[in-house]
């Protein structure tokens, strides 16, 4: 490029001095040259012209001069490397705080640009040419430039809880309460991972990163996303998440890394925290190692693996199950007699049995039904069952009784007693019924007059009906109830009508009229309660009492 663009101004005294346009690149052709600053003069005013790059000042001692008479702002005494020749690297608080301005070449010399990096990654392409520079003097340099964009790492499990509690808000942070063995982020701790943080001017944990440092990859960034990412990229850093530092940008990027193994004490849970950057762990041993995605059925092994820790802090172990070739709660498995292996509860809801007398799980092809529907495996059954001469069911030997000629289970021997049982009785029940029903029938017309002689005369008609039928309707209920249940006989209550005479009639336990010339005599008796009973003894030696009021 041959030509750039100056602008035109008074000095303090007065002298027209060229100002190079640094917003504006330079020109191969000098025609190109010269409407770009007929154009920029007719716009902002003041005199703009093309010049040659082989007619322009020294800009090294323009740049000289303004470090030493301070118009640039120089690095930091801290900040104790060689400087880069012809960079005259300073600081532009106002325009690109907490980075590094220099100039890049010639050209851009010339035209009074710099360029402005992290000191990160100044660092990384101007003094690590030959060797990598020690984590703690890079962190060291950095922070003399910026304080608040220095890097910092935890790498043990404690330096990882006290980052997680005190740093920015998240299901993890230290407002949360966990019923855990160990704070679920500190199985970060195995060595392989590292958790980036910056801390602002007063101390305080202001973002926090997830990071692999051997593979220089980072992860989701929580608080201050724009410092945080430019400072890790300034280190060399790069991440698959692009831009998304949401739960949206979620996956399986950190894959092949060591987790802390924690499990509780039943071996079937395990610590792990709300995985960003992580898809899943498969168990390697003494440590879980991260995946972006569960082993299949093709590979050579199934390991136990688990997936993400959610809000809880930990998650079920997961177990493949070789019946239904796929991952299922560890917790669930039990050995299988018949396949000699392990299945899932799934597996065994389907495919497998419980056997009520091994107290063991088999397969379905060992299934035997006993006749009083209990399932129990064969093996079992050859040993201790057999076959019900009556019914020919299957039954356990120690339940064979002798009923009628046969040999069958106890069990069917009383169903047959009961069985019989029940029809006498349902035969007595129909005789005590008929007989019921006969006294009724001999008793009603009785009733029915006790009931209209006793409210005879009374001078409004239509109550003495209406309480006649509803006594009536009472007598009836209580008379039936009263038999059907104790066989014995007591008479109506008159209810609220005390005064009421009742007409009796003496009746035998079966409920029949006691005739006049049975009755050889009578007597009449009142307990404490007021109720008046009656003992009727017969010329046959009978004693039969009941109440009468």
């Amino acid at each position: 490029m041959s030509f750039y663009l100056v602008r035109l101004q008074p000095d303090a005294a007065g002298n027209m001095v060229e100002v190079p346009l640094p917003d504006h690149d330079p020109y191969e052709k000098g025609s190109d040259a010269a409407k770009a600053a007929k154009a920029l003069t007719d716009i902002y005013g003041y005199k703009v012209q093309p010049r040659r790059m082989s007619q322009a000042a020294d800009w090294r001692e323009r740049q000289a001069k303004r470090l030493a008479d301070g118009t640039l702002k120089a690095l930091p005494a801290k900040w104790d490397l060689p400087p880069i020749k012809d960079h005259f690297a300073h600081l532009d608080p106002d325009r690109h705080p907490g980075m590094i301005c220099f100039t890049e070449n010639d050209q851009l010399g010339i035209i009074d640009r710099v360029t402005a990096v992290t000191p990160g990654r100044y660092i990384t392409r101007f003094y690590e040419t030959e060797e990598k520079m020690a984590d703690d003097r890079r962190r060291k340099l950095i922070a003399a430039i910026d304080p608040s964009g220095e890097l910092q790492f935890a790498w043990t499990p404690e330096e990882i809880e006290r980052v997680y509690k005190e740093g920015p808000s998240s299901c993890m942070d230290g407002t949360h309460r966990f019923s855990t063995p160990v704070w679920p982020t500190s199985v970060y701790g195995a060595g392989d991972l590292a958790l980036a943080y910056q801390l602002n001017a007063k101390g305080r944990i202001q973002s926090r990163c997830l990071v692999w440092p051997e593979k220089k990859l980072y992860g989701r960034i929580y608080g201050d996303v724009q410092r945080m990412a430019r400072a890790l990229e300034a280190d060399g850093y790069e991440t698959e998440r692009g831009d998304d530092h949401s739960v949206d940008g979620n996956g399986g990027y950190l894959v092949g890394a060591r987790l802390l193994k924690v499990l509780f004490d039943d071996g079937k849970n395990t610590v792990m925290p709300y995985l960003d950057d992580i898809a899943c762990c498969v168990d390697g041993g003494d440590f879980w190692i991260t995946a972006d995605e569960q082993p299949d059925g093709d590979s050579p092994t199934q390991p136990d693996m688990c997936f993400s820790g959610s809000t809880e802090g930990y998650t079920r172990v997961k177990r493949w199950c070789p019946k239904l070739t796929g991952y299922y709660d560890k917790a669930s498995f039990k050995r299988v007699r018949g396949a000699e292996a392990e299945w899932s509860e799934s597996a065994m809801y389907s495919y497998a049995f419980h056997c009520e007398e091994t107290r063991e799980y088999w397969t379905n092809e060992h299934k035997v039904m006993l006749a009083c529907g209990t399932y129990v495996c064969k093996e079992w059954f050859e040993a201790n069952g057999t076959i019900c001469e009556a019914t020919g069911g299957k039954i356990r030997k120690s339940e064979v009784v002798e009923f009628e000629g046969k040999k069958v289970s106890s069990r069917y021997k009383r169903k047959i007693e009961t069985d019989r049982q029940e029809e006498k009785w349902r035969a007595e029940r129909a005789a005590n019924r008929e007989r019921t029903m006969r006294f009724y029938d001999a008793v009603q017309p009785m009733l029915d007059s006790s009931v209209r002689d006793s409210f005879y005369g009374d001078a409004d008609q239509l109550r003495r009906e209406r309480y006649y039928r509803e006594m009536t309707r009472r007598q009836e209920m209580s008379m039936r109830d009263l038999v059907m249940m104790d066989r014995r006989l007591a008479t109506i209550d008159p209810y609220e009508y005390r005064n009421a005479e009742l007409h009796t009639i003496q009746v035998d336990l079966d409920g029949n009229p006691i005739a006049p010339d049975r009755v050889r005599s009578a007597e009449q008796t009142v307990d404490h309660r007021g109720h008046r009973y009656e003992t009727i003894h017969t010329v046959d030696g009978r004693t039969h009492r009941r109440r009468v009021a």
